[in-house]
């Protein structure tokens, strides 16, 4: 039948039970596809080629794969972000070699904030912004609606990456800590993943057990959800300036770090390595600040004089080990056999430190 007037829009048949009944098994996804859920598997050699995974932060963030970064307000998640993305320009190394993309980051804070960190830190037009997207907690049909979006974006090749800063001002659950609730939540995210897109989700953490153990806030169904989990600690909570952080990391992917300790610097971030490296790195200070005032002295002797509160004094081993590395890494000279009449002695000169083998490393009996 044809309308009389075109802008008439008949009436639309009312469904029968039948027609009802298929529509709740049609699940579309945005942007097209099957028409509902099918049934269709493939033998185990029809999967297609192993391939390695295209990281665009090697070891953490990778195309169709989602990625969660949780930490403590005020850790440093949001600096971490945008370290990043100033990677992402034009590809870099943030602890780990990092490809360019193009980048939208969700954000619940405001223009001002990121006007500053774009001055400071460097961000250029890889980057978009979706500003405060909703005013309040987000119904179901608009998330799904919002995610269609992005989608499509995606499809189209605008965006490598989507970045949630944070899962908090964005979640449609009324109840974070409900797994079913929580895992309709992030569901639609699949259909950005499955677009080609990296997803990385910053979240918080819940507050220490009784054990000082943290995990991400909410429902477990978020961890086991994701691909990826960063959890994003101070290295040394007790000292407000140590600008370094710990990151713990599990996935699904053997390329992903258990471990890693970061630095921000002037330059951006650098790697320092395992906590036990940064531990080491810590206790070197220290035996730094004691040679500094002092001629050569013995391992025994640069324990007596240790002060420092923050930092426990290292057993006789640790400190071996300690002294070992800094001596390998020019941080101070050795001197001595080693043996009982003629034991090591260490001595830090900022003007004179030698590298491994030179003539520092002598028999000399020196004072």
């Amino acid at each position: 039948m044809v309308a009389e007037n075109v802008n008439e829009i008949p009436e639309k048949p009312e469904d029968s039970t039948d027609d009802r009944k298929e529509k709740k098994t049609r699940t579309g996804p945005p942007g097209g596809g099957r028409a509902r859920i099918e049934f269709c598997p493939v033998p185990a050699s029809e999967l297609g080629d192993s391939e390695e995974v295209d990281w665009l932060w090697r070891g953490y963030i990778a195309p169709g794969t989602i990625t969660l970064i949780a930490g403590d307000a005020k850790a440093g998640k949001t600096t971490l972000i945008c370290h990043l993305l100033k990677e992402m320009a034009n590809g870099g190394n943030l602890a780990g070699e990092v490809r360019a993309a193009k980048v939208l980051v969700i954000t619940e804070e405001p223009k001002k904030l990121w006007n500053g960190r774009r001055d400071e830190i460097g961000l250029g037009d890889h980057v978009h912004f979706a500003v405060q997207p909703f005013m309040s907690r987000p119904s179901k049909a608009d998330w799904q609606s919002y995610i269609e979006q992005i989608t499509a974006a995606v499809e189209e090749g605008q965006y490598d990456l989507v970045i949630i800063d944070t899962w908090a001002a964005n979640n449609p659950s009324q109840d974070e800590n409900d797994s079913t609730r929580t895992y309709d939540a992030l569901l639609p995210l699949r259909s950005i993943a499955n677009a080609g897109a990296a997803i990385v989700i910053a979240h918080h953490l819940t507050k220490k057990d009784s054990h000082g153990r943290q995990s991400a806030r909410g429902s477990t169904a978020f961890v086991s959800f994701v691909d990826t989990t960063i959890e994003l600690f101070c290295t040394n909570p007790q000292v407000r300036s140590d600008r370094r952080r710990t990151l713990k990391a599990i996935g699904r992917y053997d390329d992903t770090p258990a471990e890693l300790v970061i630095e921000l610097t002037d330059s951006g971030y650098q790697c320092i390595g395992s906590k036990a490296d940064a531990t080491q790195q810590d206790r070197q200070e220290v035996i730094k600040e004691i040679l500094a005032g002092k001629g050569w002295s013995t391992d025994e002797e640069i324990r007596s004089l240790w002060i420092d509160k923050e930092i426990p004094v290292p057993g006789k081993r640790s400190l071996q080990k300690d002294l070992n590395a800094g001596r390998e890494s020019s941080l101070w000279q050795r001197q001595g056999k080693g043996t009982k009449g003629d034991k090591y002695r260490y001595k830090f000169d900022s003007r004179t430190v030698a590298p491994p083998g030179a003539s520092s490393e002598s028999n000399a009996t020196e004072g």
